[in-house]
């Protein structure tokens, strides 16, 4: 096998990485529905509900709160950055020398 394999190897990879870890979820998931004579798969339609609720409550909310606080975010790295600078400079006497641990 060659050090650095190319991008195409690399693609071939993942795909079969993807393709064993999906195939082998699935047959858990085909196992845990019979051997449980079916409950699982009504907890797994619950979890599903579950998370599409999530993922809409992160649509709705999130992402609005993200964008209601974009002003504060960006003045807080204004505050920082100019914080920052008036760290680096020299304080007064020392002659623009600087010492570094």
């Amino acid at each position: 096998m060659e050090p650095n394999p190319s991008a195409e190897q690399q693609r071939r990879g993942t795909c079969l990485t993807m393709t064993l870890t999906g195939g082998f979820a699935v047959f858990l998931l085909l196992v845990l529905v019979l051997a449980t004579g079916g409950w699982a798969a009504y907890i797994l339609w619950v979890g599903g509900f579950v998370a599409l609720f999530g993922l809409i409550h992160y649509l709705l909310w999130g992402r609005l709160l993200l964008r209601q606080t974009a002003g504060e975010r960006q003045e807080e790295d204004v505050r920082r950055r100019i914080e920052e600078r008036e760290d680096d400079e020299p304080r007064p006497g020392a002659n623009g020398i600087r010492r570094f641990p």
